[in-house]
């Protein structure tokens, strides 16, 4: 209903269709439910006397409603339904759909007494509808998709969901004469292959191109039991001539983004008719596919992307308003789409006081929750989720961790941590656990639509194993933290046009897999460590910006020692889940890997392996690269027919047979000898101190202990060292010169000794 009503009669109409029951005090002043036909109204509110409940549009204010936007809308009087006496508790039932056939779900409502708000505005929070179209997603893992020909890496990936762009700037067309606010009745069609829908009482029309193409890609996603989500986003640039004037914001914005203005009755209706049309037609089945959810712009604290007014309430409003009326949108037609609000990684530090970033004012995502929270839970709360865009400090360097650790923006604390990254986003965790930021007592899902991880500008083959070992790394902490929804890596394809995000892709601009492709394809499989541990030495970072840990120094051992980047609340040993990483059909099946693998004897001809027993597993099957493969129900075998001196890489895995197949467990990788000797030594790094250089090594199976040589480039003759444990610290040198260093094992036989690794050149302090 768009009119006021101010007359008897029209009370009189009113209240012929307004029901009052007594109704158990709800503990809310308002609650509103919305069913097939009906709208009901529960007020509870203490206190004396009457009052009078009325309806306004989304975007309609009480006279004195302190917010309001930059909607002109605004009356002492709306729509009345009917009176209310304080203190007792009574349900208001009224039509869901007026006579003109606008449906009263968008409407909000208020309590007003003497002129005075005694609640409101409170919209619909429950919405009557069994419909569901999320897909179960195996994992988390899925894709940024900019195109239709990324589809076919999607699937090579085997991803779970995909992220795609809805240009909203050439997708509906303007129907509404120049007089936009009139409420004039809408013009015919304007192309012959525009594509009518009803929303709320009227017909409005989009275009069969746009429509067309995003249904060839939401389709073949569904079809391949991927789910969407779907940036929503009115882009400037090209074809954005139809775009409705009325859903522009008139602002002075340098982005690309040209915003999705609900202040008015025709930027209201156009938004409705847009998230009607898109719910509607991609909740129905393969036919057009099925978008599960929907993020409203992009990077909003950046206000540039939504509307650059220079008022945060009012900025707030009119961001929150849109975010409402897509949610009611959306679950008119099923009740598990998801609406998401989208930040940077600037949490609680603004981005203007950093890198200048933004053209225009931001706020911190911090105090944009703060708010969000505290109004959509008085306003009738919903399950808004959020899409935080956390890449990293500095978006160039391959190695977050330690680019995120030099910056000192980062803390182990929501409440101060300038920036929430990929480092510390178990603070997110920490701040929607409060119970004041769930919904319905369960904690917010984060959905991870851009994640990225960047070879730099020149993208050498270092910076990619970088890449590779940073994708390892922050997918494992988010698949361990039960609240991110959906892992989606940015992106298939290398970009020219990606500035500060240059290399962020699995493959380069020939199309060629990078390092990262097989780390990103095997990370949800039961091959996921065979391919990321070899990554694992390349990670190395500064723990709390203070105490170096990396894979040479030894303080790295797995990848749950490179959870911890910032310390705090967080228990990693017990947040710490392997089965989280497998497939559905491994999980509790105790097919993890294979604990303990020795080399129990070796010889010039066999290898004798030694491992803990799984009690789950029916049997191990062991695997001799370029030899054979064997199985064995004990937890010891022996590998005969070898050469001598010859280095072998072996596998292990656990297997267990369900429904007939042999299912293989997470595999566990070892070097070995066919020797009599000392194994040779494996170097984790020689590292330089103030006169002095400390070497890291591995165990060395067979050996009594270690001999390290050393000496000045320059020099002619090695100095010795021996010694029995694995980190040794060489004294007493000369500064500011660069020595040699190598390193083998001492055989406890007597017979003879490793080989010498290869020698490190090291520059002392």
């Amino acid at each position: 209903m768009k009119k006021i009503i101010v007359c008897l009669l029209t009370l009189v109409v009113a209240f012929s269709f307004t029901a009052t029951k007594n109704v158990k005090a709800s503990g809310q002043p308002i609650t509103v439910s919305v069913s097939r036909d009906t709208i009901n109204i529960a007020v509870d509110i203490a206190g004396g006397g009457d009052a009078q409940l009325y309806a306004y549009d989304a975007n309609a204010y009480y006279t004195s409603d302190p917010l309001k936007g930059i909607s002109k809308r605004s009356s002492d009087q709306g729509e009345l339904v009917g009176t209310y006496t304080c203190g007792s508790g009574r349900l208001f039932t009224r039509p869901r759909y007026n006579s003109q056939g606008e449906d009263r779900l968008y409407q909000k409502y208020y309590v007003i007494q003497n002129g005075k708000i005694l609640a409101g505005p409170v919209y619909a929070s429950i919405i009557e509808n069994n419909k569901k179209i999320d897909i179960a997603q195996k994992s988390i893992k899925g894709i940024f998709v900019d195109d239709y020909g990324d589809l076919k890496y999607a699937t090579k990936l085997k991803a779970n969901s995909i992220t795609i762009n809805i240009g909203l700037n050439n997708f509906i067309y303007p129907s509404y004469t120049k007089k936009q606010d009139s409420g004039d009745s809408l013009q015919a069609p304007p192309a012959k292959d525009a594509i009518p829908f009803e929303s709320n009482g009227k017909t409005f029309y989009f275009r069969n191109g746009s429509v067309t193409g995003l249904d060839a890609t939401v389709s073949y996603a569904t079809k391949h039991h991927m789910n969407v989500v779907g940036i929503l986003i009115p882009w400037r640039r090209g074809g954005n001539s139809a775009y409705p004037n009325a859903l522009r914001y008139n602002d002075k914005s340098k982005y690309p983004t040209q915003g999705m203005n609900t202040s008015t009755q025709a930027g209201e209706d156009y938004y409705i008719a847009m998230m009607e049309f898109l719910a509607s037609r991609y909740s129905q089945g393969k036919k057009h596919g099925l978008i599960s959810t929907y993020v409203v712009s992009n990077e909003v604290d950046f206000t540039p992307y939504f509307f650059d007014c220079g008022d945060f309430n009012t900025y707030m409003e009119e961001l929150s308003r849109c975010l409402r009326l897509t949610n009611l949108a959306v679950k008119k037609y099923a009740s598990d789409i998801r609406v998401v609000v989208p930040f940077t990684h600037y949490w609680a530090g603004y981005e203007k006081k950093m890198f200048k970033e933004c053209k225009g004012n931001s706020y911190r995502p911090l105090d944009m929750m703060n708010w969000l929270i505290k109004y959509t839970n008085k306003r009738g709360a919903y399950d808004w989720g959020i899409a935080p865009h956390v890449f990293g400090t500095f978006c160039n360097d391959g190695n977050l961790a330690r680019s995120d650790t030099k910056w000192n923006v980062l803390s182990n604390n929501y409440k101060t941590s300038k920036q929430i990254t990929y480092s510390n986003l178990e603070v997110l965790k920490n701040y929607l656990s409060q119970s004041k930021a769930r919904y319905n007592g369960q904690i917010r899902k984060i959905y991870m639509t851009e994640a990225g991880i960047s070879t730099g500008a020149k993208d050498t083959s270092v910076e990619r194993n970088n890449q590779a070992a940073s994708i390892a790394q922050v997918y494992y902490k988010s698949v361990m933290l039960d609240f991110v929804k959906t892992f989606n890596y940015f992106r298939v394809s290398e970009h020219f046009k990606d500035g500060s995000y240059t290399a962020q892709a699995l493959l380069d601009l020939k199309d060629h897999q990078k390092a990262a492709y097989n780390v990103y394809k095997y990370i949800d499989t039961n091959n996921s460590f065979t391919y990321a541990n070899k990554y694992l030495k390349y990670i190395s970072y500064k723990r709390n910006g203070k105490t170096q840990v990396s894979f040479a120094n030894g303080k790295i051992k797995s990848w749950k020692d490179t959870m911890t980047v910032y310390s705090g609340k967080t228990n990693w040993n017990k947040l710490w889940n392997i089965s989280k990483v497998l497939p559905a059909q491994y999980r509790n099946k105790g097919l993890e890997d294979v604990k303990n693998v020795s080399v129990k004897k070796a010889s010039t001809k066999s290898i004798t392996l030694k491992w803990s027993k799984n009690k789950r597993a029916q049997g191990y099957e062991i695997n001799v690269k370029g030899y054979k493969k064997f199985r064995t129900t004990k937890n010891t075998y022996t590998i005969k027919k070898l050469k001598k001196e010859k280095k072998y890489n072996i596998t292990i895995r656990p297997y267990q047979k369900i429904k007939g197949k042999r299912i293989l467990g997470l595999q566990t990788d070892l070097v070995a000898y066919a020797s009599s000797h000392a194994y040779p030594v494996t170097v984790y790094g020689v590292t330089a101190g103030k006169k002095s250089i400390t070497v890291n090594y591995a165990r060395s199976p067979f050996a009594r202990g270690y001999q390290i040589s050393y000496k000045m480039t320059k020099d002619k003759k090695w100095k010795t060292v021996n010694t029995k444990v694995l980190k040794k610290k060489i004294t007493r040198l000369k500064s500011k010169k660069t020595y040699q260093v190598r390193i083998r094992a001492l055989d406890r036989k007597g017979k003879g000794t490793s080989k010498y690794t290869k020698t490190y050149r090291v520059k002392v302090k």
